[in-house]
């Protein structure tokens, strides 16, 4: 329920389910619909522009929007109102003023301080950044476009506390999240997308010279090429000017961060608002600095998170969270070293050329040539030795043997060494992998000895659960830590969906019957049925109806929790 507030201060409460856009450095949106009833006409009928919002995500939620868009449609019955509201804050500092005229070398206190003093609002910087050269800047524009021109040029970021009433300046927005985001587990449908519209593999700078001084001028003059233009291509960005730079090293510094950033990745996915023991903290915001995992596309990092689309019930309980975690780069895949490999074979092409080699010789060197320009590619030569790299998965070959590290190369561990095997490397047969013996030998070598996983798995079962498909559990219900969870897959839509049932309801070895509704689509849901005792589950006929579409969902996989 969200509290909606009229011109003279008078608050109605409306169940209305809601959809909250949060971006980074940017505005947010507020969406919901209702429709006119008894209990919503006043509000149906005289809702309008500038109108306020609050109680968004709970009764204490303090944060205020304001309307800016009200539709109105009849359906000749009824009447449905579509509504879009902006931050107050932001939409306050669009209708403010900076008369003053910015003009001269400014540090960010000093610019964003002129703001303030123009303002309602209270602007606080916690971040240093070097001084920068405005002209006309505030002038009569609104306090909003003064801001974003500030962020941008001194390249800082901000977020609103509106405890204070105050905007914080910072570098960067991030806050490092106690929780994780793996695919499959809790979030689906990964998409990486990349924006190469302003990709740079080259830049030059120019520092140490006069004001109002041609960069012929200039005492300092640097160029910067990113290691993949051997690669991709030369792709010029423009040039960095500013006199008032006399190290070399910071100069160097603004052109690689120039490149090195030029070429932008964002991530999205929906991310699963699991309410359990678990996962209850795990709700996605703005900033938040995540560790991110998915097989498939590769993906073993820490990402901040950039957009989150929250969609709220009637009741502010989170039904469904979209997350995209922007700017993610990833790690080059070819390293320096590979590009001065390339060069020494560009040498060695044409010193041959330079003596005359014959052209049988000369196209046996170059194909010599191209495979190893090609090795050079797979692999990573570095004074550790030759390196395999896959993710944070590496494994090194040296003079000392070979070794493996899970972490990027921070810690390696020795696999073999002229001593031998490195035991504690061997792969244990488990009842979900193989080892030395298969998975499949180690489930009946533990039913012979009775001796029971310490956790619960089953997966791939992949059946549509009907009354012939007796599930034996490895341990009983009432043993496990808290309770069950049964991954449902849709089979048209590929996609997953978990059930909850707590040990709580086996105390006395009962037999339950579950209902599970599994949403497929805008308002259709598929209900599977389970009977669940204490040490096995079965399902019932109807869990196979063609007619119902009950057979398009089958039980992938159980897991304890």
């Amino acid at each position: 329920m969200i509290k909606v507030i009229n011109y003279e201060g008078e608050a109605f409460i409306l169940p209305v389910k809601t959809t909250l856009t949060e971006k980074l450095n940017n505005d947010s949106e507020l969406k919901f619909e209702f429709y006119e009833t008894e209990e919503t006409k006043l509000v149906s009928q005289t809702i309008a522009k500038k109108w306020l919002i609050t109680n968004v995500a709970d009764a204490d939620d303090i944060r205020k929007f304001v309307v800016t868009i009200v539709r109105r449609d009849s359906t000749g019955r009824s009447v449905k109102v579509s509504v879009i509201a902006k931050e107050k804050q932001i939409d306050d500092l669009k209708s403010e003023m900076i008369f003053d005229d910015i003009t001269g070398s400014y540090t960010p206190f000093e610019y964003f301080k002129t703001i303030e003093k123009n303002s309602k609002y209270h602007f606080i910087i916690e971040s240093k950044a070097d001084s920068v050269r405005w002209e006309h800047a505030g002038n009569g524009d609104s306090a909003f476009n003064t801001l974003k021109k500030g962020l941008e040029r001194y390249g800082m970021e901000f977020y609103f506390n509106p405890n204070y009433q105050a905007f914080y300046i910072n570098k960067r927005v991030e806050d490092v999240a106690d929780y994780f985001i793996h695919n499959g587990m809790n979030a689906l449908n990964f998409k990486l997308e990349e924006d190469a519209n302003q990709f740079f593999t080259r830049i030059h700078g120019y520092g140490d010279f006069p004001e109002n001084s041609a960069i012929r001028d200039a005492k300092l003059k640097l160029e910067y090429t990113h290691p993949l233009a051997t690669t991709v291509g030369y792709f010029e960005a423009p040039a960095i000017k500013d006199g008032r730079v006399k190290d070399e090293n910071v100069l160097l510094e603004k052109m690689k961060h120039v490149v090195d950033n030029s070429l932008k990745q964002s991530l999205t996915l929906d991310f699963l608002y699991l309410k359990n023991e678990y996962f209850n903290h795990a709700v996605a915001h703005v900033g938040d600095v995540v560790p991110v995992k998915d097989n498939a596309l590769n993906i073993f990092d820490n990402i901040r998170i950039v957009e989150v689309k929250t969609v709220r019930d009637e009741q502010n309980v989170i039904v469904k969270q979209e997350v995209t975690l922007g700017d993610y780069k990833k790690r080059d895949r070819y390293r320096s070293q590979i590009n001065n490999s390339i060069s020494s074979i560009e040498n060695v092409e044409k010193l041959a050329t330079q003596q005359h080699v014959s052209n049988g010789d000369f196209g046996l060197l170059k194909l010599l040539l191209n495979q190893f320009s090609d090795v050079k590619q797979s692999l990573q030569f570095d004074s550790d030795g030759i390196q395999s790299v896959s993710g944070l998965n590496k494994v090194i070959f040296s003079k000392n043997g070979i070794a493996i590290s899970r972490d990027g190369g921070n810690n390696k561990i020795k696999a073999l060494t002229s001593e031998g095997i490195n035991p504690d490397l061997i792969v244990k047969a488990t009842h979900d992998q193989d080892g030395l013996m298969s998975k499949y030998d180690k489930k009946k070598l533990d039913l012979l000895f009775n001796k029971e996983n310490t956790y619960l798995q089953i997966e791939n079962l992949n059946v549509n659960l009907n009354q012939h498909d007796l599930i034996h559990l490895t341990k009983p219900i009432s043993d496990l830590r808290n309770g069950l969870i049964l991954v449902w897959k849709h089979l048209t839509t590929d996609t997953l969906n978990q059930q909850f049932i707590s040990k709580k309801l086996f105390t006395n070895s009962e037999v339950i019957k579950c209902i599970h509704s599994i949403p497929i689509g805008q308002n259709q849901h598929i209900n599977k049925t389970s009977i669940v005792s204490n040490q096995s589950i079965v399902g019932i006929d109807e869990n196979e109806n063609e007619e119902f579409n009950t057979d398009k969902v089958i039980l992938q996989d159980i897991y304890e929790y």
